[in-house]
């Protein structure tokens, strides 16, 4: 039986500012499901900053546990006719909403 599943330690190149995880496969097959895979090329390494060209997007897996990549970015997709979504800014995110307020999430 073992004590721990995984461990917590500070990542060095953001100078202690942000966090790594190290989890046992076993806990990580149990407890963790793959839900969004974001595919970037780091432009510039500034202090405490990167400038990054964001290239593709993945929601779903293959079988055989591959990723499964859109060939392009998230995008949010209206169904309805006439449809509307209304964006807002929160905490340096897009965040649409159609007209009941619902928030939609980008496919």
């Amino acid at each position: 039986d073992d004590i721990f599943n995984g461990l917590l330690y500070p990542t060095v190149a953001m100078r202690a500012n942000a966090d790594n995880f190290a989890l046992k496969l076993r806990y990580a097959n149990d407890n963790l499901r793959f839900q969004k895979a974001e595919y970037a090329r780091i432009e510039r390494v500034r202090d405490f900053a990167y400038d990054i060209t964001w290239l593709d997007t993945a929601t779903e897996l293959e079988e055989d546990g591959a990723i499964r990549w859109k060939g392009r970015l998230d995008q949010w997709v209206i169904r309805e006719p006439y449809g509307q979504l209304t964006f807002t800014a929160q905490n340096g995110e897009w965040i649409a909403r159609n007209r009941d307020g619902e928030t939609v999430q980008p496919e």
